[in-house]
């Protein structure tokens, strides 16, 4: 897995979903500055204090002073517009570019090492309960059918398969998950894949394992036509 790339998908989808601001609270004018500068950046574009205000969700006090902070380190300026004088614009500087590109960077690196200590640590607990035991592996399927785009009818079932697994000491399961594999797996591990030389045997549809119990479904859907 891309731990890296995960952690960007998962910062992008913070910073948009208006969740950066209340990092605040650790460091309210550090992290001020920090969301205006990235909002900026991100932005690509100038924007009045009153955006900044109601993206940052609080106060044009709060905006002021760390819009005054920024200015005095030459990271944004603030320019009146020239169809009306009143109406202020903020504008990232070449200074204040590098600086949200640091933080970007900083972040970006604190999360993927995050995502990696969690991933790898969660993984090897389960692999840990799940070897030298039986465990059930359930999938749920729900089927719509649609004419003239109303739903008509509704099924929904569900598909078990039991999975005996071998024993495996600590330095096994630590050399499966060094190959990545079971980190964006349901239970940490691949049935198809090198955690194959693990499985005793199963017990019911092997594609449930996978992800979807294929003949469960085409039977339903033979129901259904």
């Amino acid at each position: 897995m891309d731990f890296e790339e995960l952690a960007s998908e998962f910062l992008e989808d913070f910073f948009r979903l208006g969740r950066y601001h209340r990092s605040r609270e650790i460091s309210s004018s550090m992290k001020g500055e920090a969301f205006l500068l990235m909002y900026l950046w991100k932005k690509q574009d100038t924007a009045t204090p009153g955006e900044l205000g109601k993206a940052m969700k609080t106060s044009s006090a709060r905006v002021a002073a760390a819009l005054n902070n920024l200015e005095r380190k030459g990271m944004i300026v603030r320019k009146a517009e020239e169809k009306d004088r009143r109406k202020i614009r903020v504008e990232l500087t070449g200074k204040g570019e590098e600086q949200a590109k640091q933080w970007q960077k900083m972040s970006l690196c604190m999360v993927t090492r995050l995502m990696e200590q969690l991933g790898e640590e969660d993984a090897k607990q389960m692999l840990q309960k799940l070897q030298g035991e039986e465990h059930s592996v359930y999938t749920g399927v729900t089927i719509l059918v649609k004419e003239n785009g109303a739903v008509q009818h509704v099924q929904t079932f569900s598909q078990e398969t039991k999975v005996y697994v071998y024993e495996m000491t600590d330095e096994e399961i630590d050399r499966y998950i060094a190959t990545g594999e079971p980190m964006d797996k349901a239970g940490a591990y691949g049935i198809q894949g090198r955690f194959a030389a693990y499985v005793d045997g199963i017990e019911g549809d092997y594609n449930n394992v996978v992800g979807l119990p294929v003949s469960a479904v085409w039977q339903e859907l033979k129901e259904l036509l």
